[in-house]
């Protein structure tokens, strides 16, 4: 193999590790993007989860708030307790 052959050998070797090591750091950043993806879907579905949960919440203490306000208010009662 003559010197200029080798030369181009050593550049095609060279240029396909800097490639890939490269392409590697690459594939790290996609990979963390994705997971920071994942990670925020997951956060917006556990933030629905909790919206769902306390509208339900508020509407039960919504209930329970008219039940307290009608049994507690002055007046007669007839015969179901309420006025």
């Amino acid at each position: 193999m003559s010197g200029e052959e080798r030369g181009w050998w050593v550049l095609v070797v060279m240029v396909s590790v800097a490639a890939s090591g490269y392409t590697q750091g690459l594939g790290d950043v996609h990979t963390s993007a994705a997971s920071v993806a994942r990670l925020v879907e997951a956060e917006q579905a556990v933030v629905a989860a909790l919206q769902d949960y306390v509208t339900k919440e508020d509407a039960r203490l919504e209930v329970i708030r008219r039940y307290v306000q009608v049994d507690l208010s002055p007046g007669p009662r007839d015969d179901t307790g309420n006025n």
